[in-house]
């Protein structure tokens, strides 16, 4: 194929595409004024329009009985009124929703409003004006007035949590469980309470004690014991102090001054004896064998008399 054949049928491709590009243009139904056409025919619809050929406006978000001839718009249908049209605007004529007498009254924007009779209240007339309504304020803090809507001849309080009496007028002493323990200091509040822990206590009832090992108070590997704001080390042997943090210093090694002490105290493990308390034990000691030296010479010369004792066998004794 020569170069200007070519040429040529590349010039026939570009003018059969314009023709059929031209062609789908005029075949497009949009609305031009609301919309455009896309390169496969379909519409592209502006803001405010919907629709198949973007003909049809869009209704303001939430309108109920409405129309519109331009996007966003609420016309509403008749019989219907306000921004969104929801209110029926013949709710008076067919739905008496005021009772006990009370005239019903529409505004322009559909809101409904009754007028009450005398001696009742309520946003549909349905309140007696009883006590609680004629007494104002009746209960105290806070508290609830009911009178069967009115129609009671005397009216009683529903109180709060923390109050009592005919008028809720009596603050109620939190206290009085005493929910406070381990001696703190019990704060009465309104409905609440507050407890003031003592020393070596914590928490909202003081009832957690403090653990005062948790520090690891105790040195040289003495052992802690927790108290009630306070502990106490066992220390090891050879050191001492409240901490166990004092080193203790050997004695003497003196062997006529511990020879007793060590029989006494060492071997059975009990306390060491003072020196007061040696002598008195030995002389306690001789007092014991030499009374029992002189009973047994007692027993001997009640047995024999004067006569002198002859021993045999069996331990029997024969007068000479």
């Amino acid at each position: 194929m020569t170069p200007g054949a070519a040429g040529f049928l590349l010039l026939f491709f570009i003018c059969i595409q314009i023709q059929s590009s031209s062609a789908q243009g005029s075949e497009c139904q949009c609305n031009s004024t609301n919309s455009r056409c896309d390169h496969s025919g379909l519409c592209r619809c502006d803001p405010g329009w919907e629709g198949p050929l973007c003909d049809t406006c869009a209704l303001m978000p939430g309108c109920v009985h409405g129309s519109c001839d331009l996007p966003w718009q609420c016309l509403c249908e008749e019989g219907w009124g306000g921004r969104f049209c929801s209110k029926d605007l013949r709710a008076c004529l067919h739905g008496a929703p005021c009772l006990n007498g009370g005239t019903c009254v529409m505004d322009e924007d559909g809101d409904l409003t009754c007028e009450c009779a005398q001696g009742y209240h309520g946003d549909r007339c349905q309140l007696r004006a009883g006590p609680c309504h004629l007494h104002r304020s009746a209960c105290l803090n806070g508290g609830q007035c009911e009178d069967s809507d009115g129609f009671s001849d005397s009216f009683s309080c529903r109180c709060l949590v923390g109050f009592s009496g005919a008028r809720c007028e009596v603050d109620v002493d939190d206290c009085a469980l005493t929910p406070c323990a381990n001696g703190a200091t019990c704060t009465d509040g309104v409905n609440r309470f507050t407890c003031t822990c003592a020393a070596g206590f914590i928490g909202r009832f003081c009832s957690v004690n403090v653990d005062e090992c948790a520090s690891q108070p105790c040195a040289n590997g003495g052992r802690c014991l927790d108290r009630a704001n306070g502990y106490r080390c066992l220390c090891r042997h050879g050191y001492s102090g409240p901490t166990c943090q004092g080193q203790l210093t050997p004695a003497p090694a003196n062997h006529s001054e511990r020879t007793l002490r060590v029989t006494v105290s060492e071997r059975s493990g009990a306390p060491s004896l003072s020196q007061t308390q040696v002598i008195t034990v030995l002389t306690l000691a001789i007092a014991t064998l030499a009374l029992v030296t002189l009973t047994a010479a007692l027993v001997l010369h009640r047995h024999c008399g004067h006569a002198p004792c002859r021993w045999g066998r069996g331990l029997r004794t024969e007068k000479v």
